[in-house]
């Protein structure tokens, strides 16, 4: 019976640690376990501009919007310029999955007046006062 109770328990330890060796998608080629995916929506796809730039080594990229990108792994800021409007982000891409990133849009309103006005906005689905 002791016997028995020691092959349960030296299962069970193979069993945690092999575990986290099928994290990685043990399918995919070693090759493509060195990059991740990574894909970004923007407000205005044609004229919005990215940039990522990886945290540690300092390396720029641009990427295209809306379309899925292979960067190597690691952290990355993403910076966005729109318009009248920046942002930034931290992201992790992570071997062989995908990093979505969405990037809010906000709407230019342009208001003339001979007098000082003062101008708020309520979104539509909440009516919450949005600016």
């Amino acid at each position: 019976m002791r016997r028995y109770f020691i092959y349960f328990l030296a299962i069970g330890i193979l069993g945690m640690t092999t575990s986290q060796v099928l994290a990685l998608d043990p399918v995919a080629p070693r090759s493509f376990r060195k990059v991740g995916m990574l894909w970004v929506k923007t407000p205005n796809p044609s004229e919005d501009h990215i940039e990522i730039t990886k945290i540690n080594t300092g390396e720029k990229r641009s990427v295209t919007p809306d379309q899925i990108e292979l960067v190597p792994v690691g952290r990355y800021q993403i910076h966005v310029k729109m318009q009248d409007y920046n942002y930034n982000q931290d992201i992790l891409v992570e071997p062989t999955e995908r990093a979505d990133v969405i990037v809010p849009g906000y709407g230019n309103i342009k208001v003339n007046s001979p007098f000082k006005a003062e101008v708020s906005v309520y979104g539509s689905d909440s009516g919450a006062l949005v600016a």
